[in-house]
């Protein structure tokens, strides 16, 4: 889904390219980034890179948010003090909020009773009858 993502945004003509694309996650996201982004040829002229959110490993170490790297095994672990570390995380944390609110928006749009959804057209009293006859009756 992130590679449809990229290809639909970038993969037109687009006029300018951002400085730098950060994708949220880890080692795969962005390797599906950055696989999207040779399909579509701007892999060497636009500079990408991943942030994932801090963990807690099975044997209860805490890891630090992580920033990974097109070519890089290992991920990267940038001082707190880092200049502009502060406002990578409030962008993941913003692709968070973002992400959270439109999930919510779409489950409350979504109609608690998906068979009465087709009928909606007709009447509200024929969406209703037609939902009773429809718990009776299955084809």
């Amino acid at each position: 889904m992130l590679a449809e993502v990229i290809r639909r945004h970038f993969g037109g003509e687009t006029s300018e390219l951002p400085d730098l694309l950060v994708i949220d996650g880890g080692p795969g996201q962005l390797a599906a980034a950055v696989k999207a982004l040779e399909e579509i040829g701007l892999a060497g002229r636009l500079p990408v890179m991943a942030l994932a959110k801090s963990a807690v490993l099975s044997g209860g170490r805490a890891v630090r948010d992580r920033l990974f790297l097109p070519g890089r095994k290992n991920p990267k672990f940038l001082p707190q003090s880092a200049p502009g570390w502060l406002l990578l995380l409030r962008l993941r944390d913003e692709a968070h909020r973002f992400a959270i609110t439109y999930h919510r928006a779409a489950v409350a749009r979504k109609p608690s009773n998906p068979s009465s959804a087709r009928f909606r057209a007709w009447a509200p009293s024929a969406a209703v009858c037609c939902c009773n006859i429809s718990r009776i009756w299955r084809p």
